[in-house]
């Protein structure tokens, strides 16, 4: 079975403003594994017991003199309790106070990493021991009104500066940072680099650039780990899986770099259906971890300038295949009232003029030639492109009637 990655939204129930986070784990990692890692990203500090309730069981820490029937969350994956995006679960921290979580799976991905990342969040997580959530807004109330009989005494327990909105997500990110990462994962492995390479980018641009650095270099592993043994022999795919690794963890960059060609030219148009945006956030990411493996002399810097303009010239091709893609098509002004023949296929652009498409059908099962399509749309066609296209012909005329994808010229 495909191992997987979840992406997740935490939010604790019962708080003014709201705090929850969105973060993404493997699937198949134990609730007691998880419950550490939700410590980390809200912003607890594990001192006191927890619980995941969920149909009817709880899952924690099993103890003979505590009355509760708890089931040893070690034993148990996240993917046992949560299958299906829309499932939910919750995870109560702190039985005294009862701060309440509510966990929702939102997707399910294949999986590029053996790690956790924290995606995006909001609001700063409450002090250990205030209470729980009633006790906690009196304090922020206090701690606003400086008129407050007891304002001095919320300023001890939350921080004269304490921000109930603030959301560090570097610091997030970085206590997701175990001292035995380095060790299970390969430093010279493409998943390594990345990893170390995004956990150094947290400290050098803003969170929006960092998820998005993350966001397009997963795509390419996802891509990497699906087809990259194709072209590496040496690396045997059944044995990746019997030994519950993926091919990123286990390749070297060599791989990657050798495999942009096909990353843009196929997996983008053929798996992702990728639009303009995210081509182009994959060009910047790919372009700025290139030099990046330059600086940290990685790579030999004018090979690193090489592949970085192989990055652009294949992402710019990508782009404007994106843009035929998603063109918002409407057939031309003056459709066929009599259907005389439908053609499905893939075909290739030959020539291009305004309002006028020559196609060459690439399978030879006849090509209609000359077609039709709005002024619009043959304006952002050029020479070379594949389109994936559905035509009709009245009498002796050919129309471009619908096109489902479209793939850079080679």
């Amino acid at each position: 079975m495909a191992k997987l990655n979840y992406e997740l939204r935490v939010a604790l129930k019962h708080t003014s403003p709201r705090v929850w986070r969105r973060i993404r784990v493997p699937a198949d990692t134990d609730l007691q594994a998880f419950h550490e890692i939700l410590q980390d990203v809200m912003g607890w500090e594990g001192y006191h017991l927890y619980a995941f309730e969920h149909g009817g069981r709880a899952y924690g820490e099993p103890d003979p003199d505590f009355s509760y029937n708890m089931i040893d969350a070690e034993q148990v994956p996240l993917q046992d309790v949560l299958v299906n995006p829309g499932d939910t679960m919750a995870y109560v921290y702190d039985f005294g106070d009862d701060w309440v979580h509510m966990i929702t799976l939102k997707k399910r991905l294949p999986q590029s990493s053996r790690f956790p990342i924290c995606l995006s969040g909001s609001g700063a997580c409450p002090p250990e021991d205030c209470g729980g959530p009633a006790r906690y807004h009196y304090l922020l109330s206090a701690l606003a009104d400086t008129e407050h009989p007891e304002h001095e005494m919320a300023k001890e327990w939350l921080g004269e500066d304490h921000d109930p909105t603030k959301f560090d997500i570097e610091a997030a990110n970085w206590m997701l940072k175990t001292p035995t990462d380095e060790d299970e994962l390969m430093p010279e492995s493409i998943a390594g680099l990345i990893s170390s390479f995004l956990r150094d980018q947290l400290g050098q641009v803003a969170p929006s650039t960092c998820r998005k650095y993350e966001r397009a270099l997963e795509s390419v592993m996802i891509a990497l780990n699906s087809y990259g043994y194709n072209n590496n022999p040496g690396i045997d795919y059944d044995s990746l899986q019997e030994a519950g690794k993926t091919f990123c963890e286990v390749a070297t960059i060599e791989a990657l770099l050798n495999y942009m060609k096909e990353f843009f030219g196929y997996f983008m148009p053929r798996k992702m259906h990728a639009n303009i945006t995210e081509v182009s956030e994959c060009r910047t990411a790919l372009r700025r971890f290139l030099q990046w493996l330059s600086e940290s002399d990685m790579i030999d810097p004018e090979a690193a300038q090489a592949y970085r303009r192989q990055v652009s010239r294949l992402a710019a091709e990508g782009i404007k295949a994106a843009r035929v893609r998603w063109y918002e098509f409407a057939p031309v002004e003056t459709p066929p009232h009599q259907v005389d023949e439908i053609l499905e296929d893939h075909f290739t652009i030959t020539r291009v003029e305004p309002g006028t498409l020559w196609l060459e059908d690439m399978k030879q099962t006849g090509t209609p030639g000359m077609v039709r399509a709005p002024r619009a749309f043959t304006d952002v066609c050029e020479p070379e492109m594949d389109l994936a296209a559905e035509m009709q012909r009245t009498g002796d005329r050919w129309y471009l009637m619908d096109v489902y994808n479209a793939y850079p010229k080679p």
